[in-house]
């Protein structure tokens, strides 16, 4: 079964059996395993691989920004989204 890192993090099930498997199969503390798995440490190719995983780029949408338009006094006159296609 494949794991998705998504954020920093692995779903939660398929966490918990990586920390496990991960830390006992190849010689990582479950501690350790966690702090990859969190983002709070890099991963390294060993670990990695001892979890089962790969390390990739993912690309997401922009979200839409708030554009807004001003009369010469500082009034609002228009509030729109800017929406990248």
């Amino acid at each position: 079964m494949r794991t998705a890192c998504v954020s920093g993090s692995v779903l939660p099930a398929p966490r918990r059996a990586a920390r496990k498997r991960g830390g006992r199969e190849h010689g990582f503390s479950q501690q350790f395993v966690g702090k990859v798995l969190s983002g709070r440490r890099a991963p390294s190719d060993r670990i990695l691989r001892g979890l089962g995983l790969q390390a990739g780029t993912v690309f997401v949408p922009r979200a839409p920004e708030e554009v807004a338009f001003y009369d010469g006094a500082g009034v609002t006159l228009l509030v729109a989204q800017r929406v990248f296609d």
